[in-house]
């Protein structure tokens, strides 16, 4: 009897460190991610910037092309 108590307690042991060491990783997995949200974040405003800092060029040129074409 005093084998499975032993036994019990000794995975309670390991289990208790198994859920302690998930819980951690899924701490560092949540900095990690809101770093990577926030990398993210920045790239797309950057590219929206540049889309809008092209879109009047772009407008400008689709303009010419359907001009030109009535010439």
């Amino acid at each position: 009897m005093n084998t499975n108590i032993t036994s019990v307690s000794q995975a309670a042991g390991d289990t208790g460190s198994a859920a302690g060491q998930v819980l951690s990783s899924a701490k560092v997995l949540t900095t990690e991610s809101d770093k990577f949200r926030t990398a993210v974040e920045g790239f797309m405003e950057k590219v929206k910037a540049a889309y809008a800092a092209l879109a009047p060029t772009n407008q400008t040129a689709v303009l010419y092309k359907r001009a030109a074409v009535f010439y």
